[in-house]
């Protein structure tokens, strides 16, 4: 089992700041940020702080996104591809009718699985015996009970959590399933492509090919320190080479490309 917690802006109460490494040490292995609510991707503003602090301390780290009834799911999926910063995504789907907005919710499951974004649903027992599996795992957010039914990948069994290094309550997380806790966070217990064709002896090295491979450009200063400190927590180079892809520039290089190649 991965103890972990899910967190928002409401866990920097009057710009309170949060120390990770304390996160950390308290037995957290991962954190889940929320990042976007739906059409809206400043919510957290303490979002790409909280990601670069988990990450900065060893942590796995998702981003989360609250599911907005009424509101295309493509277009609420697109919203928090641009803030996911290249991590898995975590759905939170418990606002209004599941019956009427199941087909959204499948849109967006689509987006994001479409970008090679892993997907876990939070639903509770209502939802799920509406919906079903929408991602590639699930997590149960229900503290009334013991442990949730059979089949569940996570739990959220509490609202009011105490965790050191966070003012005030937090929401806690449990992961019950090793495995798909792994592919959710890309842990590879083998080498991965990346990893392969160029090995990790020299950060500095590695993002320097990295922005040349997925900007086109050289490296900046701002960049390379946080690419190699991400580097240097046991970040992988798929995470680096999917966030420097998933940003503006990175698009627009893709773009480009493409009608290069006349596929556009």
């Amino acid at each position: 089992m991965h103890e972990g917690i899910d967190l928002s802006a409401y866990q920097h109460a009057n710009g309170g700041s949060i120390d990770y490494a304390a996160v950390k040490a308290s037995g957290r292995s991962f954190a889940i940020v929320k990042v976007s609510d739906g059409l809206n991707t400043t919510v957290n503003p303490y979002s790409s702080q909280d990601i670069s602090g988990f990450q900065g301390v060893g942590m796995q780290v998702a981003a989360y996104h609250f599911f907005q009834p009424n509101i295309s799911g493509v277009d609420q999926a697109t919203a928090c591809l641009t803030v996911a910063q290249g991590l898995p995504v975590m759905l939170d789907a418990e606002t209004g009718d599941p019956s009427l907005e199941v087909e959204q919710l499948r849109a967006f499951v689509a987006t994001i699985q479409a970008a090679n974004r892993k997907l876990l649903d939070y639903t509770n027992q209502s939802w799920f015996e509406v919906i079903g599996l929408l991602g590639d795992s699930i997590l149960m957010a229900d503290p009334s009970v013991t442990s949730p039914p059979p089949g569940f990948d996570a739990w959220q069994y509490a609202w009011q959590g105490i965790v050191p290094g966070i003012t005030g309550y937090v929401d806690l997380d449990r992961w019950l399933d090793d495995i798909s806790y792994q592919t959710f966070f890309g842990i590879h217990s083998v080498p991965s492509f990346m990893e392969v064709l160029m090995p990790v002896s020299d950060p500095n090295f590695a993002v320097r090919f990295l922005y040349r491979f997925c900007l086109h450009r050289e490296v900046d200063p701002v960049g390379e320190a946080h690419y190699v400190g991400v580097l240097n927590q046991g970040g992988s180079l798929d995470s680096v080479m999917a966030s420097l892809q998933d940003s503006p520039e990175g698009q627009a290089v893709i773009a480009a490309e493409r009608k290069s190649l006349g596929l556009v």
